[in-house]
């Protein structure tokens, strides 16, 4: 654990895990995620590792089983924006802001890239719906314009909560090898 976001998210993980349903649940999650439940493309959506990253934790369980119960809750709403183009890696600024210029009103796009803060950032310039459909079978809808910070490839699930539970609440997640940016909200 190196930053501040991290200790912050190993702190609230230990002082849930004296709460027998919320270890239980962990555990569950822990096992469903190592049995491969969860496909690649929707764990992408909240983080993804480089290959020579340590493996899935009991931290990345942790952030997981958040976002999603949050997800199923209908406190997250979400758009997809079919861009038709993968990500290049960070250091290929020219070429991710020309596959961004292919972005479709009311959609523009900006990618500066780097291992700090926001990769970049989507703008929504005319009020669109995001939704999700909750485990109770009740569809949630949010209309949204501006802002929204982008992360792409390589995301830890902590910098995922942290965009969701702070700030504007929002992020656009273009995770590697998907042809797809998701727009996330918080309500």
């Amino acid at each position: 654990m190196s930053t501040l976001l991290q200790k912050s998210v190993h702190n609230v993980l230990h002082q849930k895990l004296t709460d027998q349903r919320w270890a239980n649940s962990l555990l569950v999650l822990l096992h469903k995620y190592e049995s491969g439940f969860f496909p690649t493309w929707y764990q992408s959506i909240f983080f993804q590792f480089d290959a020579n990253q340590n493996p899935f934790s009991i931290y990345d369980a942790y952030g997981l089983l958040c976002l999603h119960a949050e997800l199923g809750a209908g406190n997250i709403v979400y758009a997809v924006i079919h861009l038709g183009e993968k990500p290049s890696s960070d250091r290929h600024n020219i070429e991710m802001n020309a596959k961004l210029q292919r972005l479709w009103h009311p959609f523009r796009g900006q990618f500066w890239g780097g291992n700090q803060n926001e990769d970049g950032v989507i703008y929504v310039d005319e009020p669109i719906e995001l939704s999700v459909l909750t485990l109770l079978g009740e569809e949630i809808i949010r209309t949204v314009l501006g802002r929204f910070p982008l992360e792409v490839g390589f995301t830890p699930v902590d910098k995922t909560l942290a965009y969701l539970n702070s700030g504007s609440k929002r992020l656009a997640r273009w995770p590697y090898n998907s042809e797809k940016i998701i727009l996330l909200a918080r309500q």
